[in-house]
This record gives C-alpha cells, structure tokens and sequence, in this order.
C-alpha cells in the first residue's frame, strides 16, 4: 500500500487549521474522495462543517454520492442510509450518539446535527463503514476515504538524484574503482617481473659449486615460489579492500542524504508548528517565549541541513575520485545492500575456520616453511650465521602463531559485532511497529477530533525517521557481513 502523502502550506492551511479547532467556522469548496485512483472526486452539495474539533458533513449528501439509498423519518427524527450491493444499512437519530449499522449499535464520536435544515454527521463514521479512515484534508478542500493502513512505508529517495544524473550499475562502478586504483597493474606487473627472474635462479642451482651454493640458489627458488603463489591472494586482498572502501564511502553518502530527507521533513514540521504558534500567540494561547524558542529551533534545524547538505557534496566528490571521474560529475551508484548470508553457526566454528583457512595465514605458513627450509639445510662453519637463520625461524614461528591469535580474536569480534548489529535492527524494527501503530492511531484520532492534522503529519514523520534507522542499520550489516565473509579484510 502506497503511503498518505500530503503538503500543507504553511501559512494559511495551519490559520485555516486553527480556525476551524477554536470556531464552527465552515469550510467550502469541499469534494468526497474515496482514496481510490480508478475513481474521481466527487463535488458534494453540501459545505462539511467543523464544530468543537468534529467535522461533519451532510448525510444525504454523502451516502447518495456512495450509492445509498437514504431516507428521513420526521416523526422519530431518524435518517437511514441503505446499499443493497454493498449490504450496507445504517440509522442515525438526531442528537443521539447511539447509531444502528446492521442491527449492531455503534456509538458515534459525537451526535448528528441539523444544521440549515441539513443532517450533519461525523465523517468518521462513513470511513468506518469501508474500513478506511475519513479524513478532512484542509489542504485539498476534501474529505477522503484513506484505508487502514496495514503497512505504512515512507518513501526514501535520495535528494541529490536528478533526471540528469548518471545511474553505474555496481558491477561496473567496482571495476572503475579497481581501475582508477592500479590494483590490477601493480600485481600483473609485479608477476611478470617475478617469472622474469627464475630462469637466472634455475640456471645458478645448475652450476652451484658448492653444496652451500645450491642451498642457498633453491631457497632463492623457493622463495620465488612462494612469492608466485602469494600474487594473486594479495592482489584479490587489495581488490576485496576497494570493493569495502567502495561500499563504505556508498554507505556514508546513503545516511548522509536520508538524514538530509529527515531534515527537510522536519523543518516542514517546524515551519507549520511555528506558524500555529504565531496565530495562537494571536489569540492569546502561547506566548512570545515559545515563539521565539520555535524560531530557534526552526533556524538550528536550517543550519544543520546545510551542513548536511556540504557534507554530501565532499562525499560524492570523493566517490567521484575513487571511480576516476571528474570532482564535479553528477553520478551516483546503484547499489543495494545484502543482509541475506547471517552466521548460522557459532563463534568458535566461524573462528577455527578462518585459523585454518584464510589466505593471510597460508601466507604466513608458507613464510614459515621457507625460514625452516633455510635453518633445516643451512650450510656454514659461521655460528654467528647459524643463529642469525634459526632466530629467522623462530620470529616467523611466532609471526603465523600471532597471525592465527589475530584472526582468531578479529573472527569473533566481528561475529559479536555483527549480532549487535542485527540486535539493534531488530529493536529498529519493533520502533518502526511502534511508529506505524501511532500513526494509524493518530488517523483513528484525527478522524474523531481528538487531535489536530499536524499530529497526523508528524506521526508519519515518526514512521519515516523509523524506516531511516533501519535502512542505516541494513547498510552496516551489510559491510560487516561482507567483510566477515572474508576474514583477510577484519
């Protein structure tokens, strides 16, 4: 269900707002709208009224334009309203708030009027009768039939995003930011360089003169070995770090323009509170003070959405740099962030596997064979030699156990991280239930008159702060499931 979405001017739609709460001023102009796209407005005859925070409209005029067939029975003073097709009947006794909808008794917000020979009923109850709410939107002169809404979602859209900016797929903004990095390069280039070398190294192990010489020619062959196998695992490491500095920097940008959507809403809040401030200081209901103060905060409000708003722009031309393109380029990328893949087992399994299996600590085991390779055959009379390659031995010993202890400790933090993480977007959630819950009840209560349209706007503020939380938290799970995946980047 598409969320209720609706402006107020600021100014004379919160004076009409106010007006109508302190006087039984009517309204004109007024149209019935089902809340329905496939069917349009319909103009009704008679003006709705607001009379002590109620509005009312005209019973007849009403239920005709819905299909009922109505009518008036002076001797009891009762209206009814009946729809064959919908199986509909309702009755409503003058000055009563006791109404009969089907043979059940409904009690009424407040008592239908006769006013300029008109019956006058809450619009409440025509929401209750489609199980929708009936709203009085001063801002389109209409009453409107909203359904209930089962699932409120606010719409976040990113404000920096024009018809003119240029959408990169993920996949292709990656590969601009391996690119524009070198990563690729740097390593072919460094293997082609390493392969370059073992001829000379074979040909030095072929005319050894010595079995010191050989020794000393394999452990060099040895180490370039290594050294071949090692490429690609640093290369995919340094090509996995773009791809999290990538997703990083997108995520900064991400919370950046939805704090900024956050902002604007509110400041729209802010400005219509202001303005109803100022009619109420008018008529004697607030003073100077809270005008003032509202003012304060409506300006405070004005300078942190222009931060934001600077902050953005070094963000996205950051992006810019890491894709190679121009500072000032108008782009942005397509990217959705992928809670899907969560641990499933525990600390200790996620831990022993990456001690065992992660590539950094291959690297580090194959640092250590080759220092054992060099103390095992070493060959010399020099003592001082000796001892120089078992400490080498030694220190790489200790350099894949510290490794491991790293990894280890690295493994579960993130794994501890990462259920803090879902615990706080579980609690998200249940605040966003919370949100949506006071914004259906402040439609239920707007519709009785037991609060004001601002209420309503501002519990759907609520919803979308709540919707913002758990999109910030989804893009944090996110990178921290990514980089769990692969351990090297804890």
């Amino acid at each position: 269900m598409k969320p209720i979405t609706r402006k107020i001017a600021c100014g004379a739609v919160a004076a009409s707002l106010m007006m109508s709460m302190l006087t039984g001023a009517q309204v004109f102009g007024a149209t019935l709208d089902m809340g329905d796209s496939s069917a349009s407005a319909v103009k009704l005859k008679v003006e709705p009224i607001s009379v002590s925070g109620y509005t009312f409209a005209g019973m007849r005029d009403v239920f005709s334009a819905l299909g009922y067939t109505v009518e008036w029975y002076g001797a009891t003073r009762t209206a009814s309203a009946q729809n064959a097709k919908a199986n509909l009947n309702a009755v409503f006794t003058v000055n009563s708030i006791v109404a009969n909808v089907n043979g059940s008794t409904v009690t009424l917000p407040a008592a239908p009027k006769i006013i300029n020979n008109s019956l006058m009923i809450p619009i409440s109850i025509i929401g209750d009768l489609y199980n929708k709410t009936a709203i009085w939107n001063p801002a389109s002169d209409s009453i409107v039939l909203e359904p209930l809404p089962e699932d409120v979602t606010a719409t976040i859209i990113p404000g920096y995003i024009t018809d003119k900016t240029r959408i990169i797929e993920y996949p292709d903004a990656l590969n601009m930011v391996i690119q524009t990095s070198g990563v690729v390069s740097t390593y072919s280039d460094q293997l082609t360089s390493l392969e370059t070398s073992r001829p000379t190294i074979l040909d030095s192990i072929n005319v050894a003169s010595s079995p010191a010489a050989s020794v000393s020619a394999m452990y060099k062959l040895k180490q370039l070995d290594v050294n071949v196998a090692d490429n690609p695992r640093n290369k995919q490491i340094a090509t996995d770090q773009q791809e999290l500095k990538l997703r990083s920097q997108l995520t900064t940008i991400a919370a950046t323009a939805m704090s900024i959507q956050a902002s604007e809403e509110a400041i729209r809040l802010s400005q219509i509170s202001l303005t109803n401030l100022k009619i109420q200081e008018k008529l004697g209901m607030a003073s100077a003070a809270s005008v003032v103060t509202a003012q304060q905060k409506l300006d405070q409000s004005n300078q942190s959405l222009a931060s934001s708003q600077i902050s953005l722009t070094s963000q996205r031309q950051a992006l810019n740099q890491m894709l190679g393109l121009a500072l000032d380029s108008d782009v942005a990328v397509d990217f959705t962030p992928d809670i899907s893949a969560m641990p499933t087992n525990t600390a200790d399994s996620y831990a022993s596997s990456a001690v065992a299996g992660d590539i950094t600590m291959k690297m580090a085991q194959e640092q250590m064979d080759l220092a054992q390779f060099q103390y095992d055959h070493y060959i010399s009379t020099d003592q001082a030699s000796l001892t120089i390659a078992r400490n080498t031995y030694i220190q790489a010993q200790k350099t894949l156990s510290d490794a491991k202890t790293a990894m280890d400790k690295a493994v579960r933090s993130a794994y501890n991280a990462i259920q803090q993480t879902n615990a706080t977007m579980q609690t998200n959630q249940i605040s966003l239930q919370t949100a949506k819950d006071t914004y259906r009840q402040a439609l239920v209560n707007y519709s009785v008159g037991a609060n004001t349209y601002f209420d309503v706007e501002n519990a759907k503020y609520g919803v979308l702060t709540a919707e913002i939380a758990i999109r910030n938290t989804t893009y944090a799970l996110s990178n921290q499931l990514y980089a769990f995946a692969k351990p090297y980047l804890l």
